[in-house]
Parts: C-alpha cells; structure tokens; sequence
C-alpha cells in the first residue's frame, strides 16, 4: 500500500526563522490565537489560505532560530509535509 499525500504546495527559501511562524506577540495566546500569526510577518493572510493536507517546501536551515513551538503551529494548521534541504537542530 502506498500513501499519497496530496495538498497545495508552499515554497518557502533559506532561513525561515522560528520567530516567523511565531512572531513575540503571539507567545502569550493561547494555542488556538497563536497559529493565527503563523507567517504573519513575511506573508500576511497566509493562515487563511493554507488547508489541512498542504505541503512545505523549504530551502536550508528550515527552523533556524529559537526553540518557538514553530512545529508545533505548522502542525495544528494540518500541514501534511515538510520537505527541506536541512532543517535546523532546535526544531
């Protein structure tokens, strides 16, 4: 048996620091706010297009950064698959 994971995918380049998929503000919400500022710095509204089953698509270093439940967000918002050249340690 073969699964197929199948979603819209979303290229994201090098770096992509922690502090993106949580920007500070959001660390005092609760879990459910918090994955609302996902990305919210660098593609504003991006929460509100992306569906459970979607893929991440990400250069070197994915997760660079603090140890931010970065995972964690991309996680609630149903993200299927993270697929990069090298994701950073903390995350």
């Amino acid at each position: 048996m073969v699964d197929i994971i199948k979603g819209k995918v979303w290229k994201f380049g090098d770096e992509i620091n922690t502090d993106l998929m949580v920007p500070s503000h959001a660390l005092a919400l609760s879990d459910t706010e918090m994955v609302k500022h996902c990305f919210s710095a660098n593609r504003p509204g991006w929460v509100d297009l992306v569906k459970k089953g979607d893929i991440i698509v990400g250069g070197k270093n994915f997760g660079i950064g603090s140890s931010r439940p970065g995972a964690n967000v991309l996680k609630s918002l149903g993200i299927a698959c993270l697929l990069a050249e090298s994701i950073n340690g903390l995350f």
